[in-house]
């Protein structure tokens, strides 16, 4: 436990010194809502399946630069020790990151990438599942998204009893398939850190992630339960809300991004611990230059 609220103490001071690190998460939200506008009920085609992976792709390229960012970040204060650290930090640093972010591209995209479509592989499958339940009211809420609130209020009351049946067995579906990704997110969560910080490709960090379960299970149970149950916490809220306030909505929405953030800074400052040290790349700075972490 006393491993636990180290990684917890460090990556809350990393979190709150390296602001810097959401502008690039706001950029991509951006970047995806301009892409994926309009985009609602996907069908199984093909054309969706290319989307699908034109969206993986990009997604892993900024993912890629924005890993290297965070990892940087984290190397940079816990390569000292903390009262150090904390005593020689400068607000500036925090712009630095940004000169990190097109060489994580370079060094990381084809490892990330890989890792995206794995998850990407998972997703398909399950809405292969439910691609049946997904057929049959799929017309159905293309015409119910059409309508504005009031409207679809009052044609959600005027539903049959077969299709208020089948509705809700679609989003009870749905709602199984969100959380087994969630918890399958959850059992490779480390990956990235494996990828950014030992260079293994995204089948071995994969794996690497999954067997530190076996290794602390106490640390990896404990990180997991309590990111699913924050997750889970924020979500609820953060629909409430919606019909509550949109203002609060918006609060909401800032805070589970700031809230993903340090989730991500979490788990590479924990793999930093338990783990070991990061990999030298050979452009580091002599100066800063870390050991090479054992391979299992």
């Amino acid at each position: 436990m006393r491993l636990l609220f180290t990684v917890l103490t460090d990556s809350l001071i990393i979190w709150s010194r390296n602001f810097t690190l959401i502008y690039i998460f706001l950029f991509g939200l951006f970047l995806f809502e301009t892409i994926l506008q309009g985009v609602m009920l996907p069908t199984w085609e093909l054309r969706w399946l290319l989307l699908f992976v034109a969206v993986l792709l990009l997604l892993a390229g900024i993912a890629a630069g924005w890993l290297n960012m965070v990892a940087t970040a984290c190397t940079r204060f816990l390569s000292k020790p903390r009262e150090q650290a904390i005593r020689e930090a400068n607000p500036m640093e925090a712009f630095t990151l940004y000169r990190e972010f097109f060489p994580g591209i370079t060094r990381h995209f084809p490892n990330i990438a890989g890792g995206f479509l794995i998850q990407g592989t998972a997703i398909v499958l399950m809405f292969a599942a439910i691609q049946p339940l997904w057929g049959q009211n799929r017309e159905l809420l293309a015409r119910l998204f059409q309508l504005e609130l009031e409207q679809r209020e009052a044609a959600l009351q005027s539903l049959s009893f077969a299709q208020n049946l089948s509705m809700g067995e679609m989003f009870l579906a749905i709602m199984a398939c969100m959380l087994t990704f969630a918890c399958f997110s959850l059992l490779f969560m480390l990956w990235p850190a494996f990828v950014v910080y030992y260079r293994n490709n995204s089948l071995t960090a994969y794996w690497r992630a999954c067997l530190q379960y076996v290794k602390d299970p106490l640390c990896m149970l404990t990180l997991g339960g309590g990111f699913l149950a924050s997750g889970i916490t924020l979500y609820i809220l953060t629909g409430l809300s919606l019909l509550v306030s949109p203002i609060i909505f918006l609060l909401l929405q800032m805070l589970m991004l700031l809230a993903l953030v340090y989730m991500v800074i979490v788990t590479f400052v924990y793999a930093y611990h338990a783990v070991g040290k990061p990999v030298e790349t050979p452009d580091d700075n002599p100066e800063d230059s870390l050991e090479k972490p054992p391979l299992a």
